[in-house]
């Protein structure tokens, strides 16, 4: 499947979760999303040179950019990961590995703020940045574990299913 075949695909089946991706197809679609992210960003620091009253920047284009391919792109990976004989919902793992790291941020401050310890002091600030350092990694590796799942060939975990040996059956 060539890339805009890949493409055309990817957005004709937004509402689709049923099915497969083929690898080519979720690949081209996910290359035109990282291409169209960083165009987006680098087109809103260019048009936008301003920020935000708390200092943050503005990217009016990424964000627009986010609403519109985040659930084809979803899809997209759902479809991909039943391709490789994976429940679909383990796309939303780095989404977990979020929710896990803002928990533990959460826990900490209230545990600073029930034991009296505050914010500045050389013991909580060793403790923030023992939780950051511990949790940090958990939304990279999350998003790499999808990764290198998405590149797995078709049926890929089938071939470990109970099932499997010389003479079982391989489903097309």
């Amino acid at each position: 499947m060539g890339p805009v075949a890949a493409i055309t695909s990817a957005f004709r089946q937004t509402f689709v979760v049923s099915g497969v991706a083929t690898r080519a197809e979720f690949w081209w679609f996910a290359g035109l999303c990282a291409a169209v992210a960083s165009a987006m960003h680098y087109l809103d620091s260019q048009l936008w040179g301003w920020t935000f009253k708390d200092g943050a920047e503005a990217h009016i284009l990424f964000y627009a950019f986010v609403i519109l391919f985040s659930l084809p792109l979803a899809t997209a990976a759902i479809r991909r990961m039943q391709d490789v004989g994976f429940n679909g919902t383990l796309v939303f793992l780095p989404l977990l590995a979020e929710v896990v790291r803002s928990n533990a941020h959460s826990m900490m401050f209230d545990w600073f703020r029930l034991t009296d310890i505050r914010i500045g002091h050389p013991e909580s600030e060793n403790w923030v940045r023992t939780v950051t350092d511990l949790t940090d990694w958990l939304i990279p590796l999350s998003w790499g574990a999808v990764g290198v799942l998405a590149l797995l060939p078709s049926k890929f975990a089938a071939r470990f299913s109970k099932n499997s040996g010389p003479n079982a059956e391989v489903p097309q």
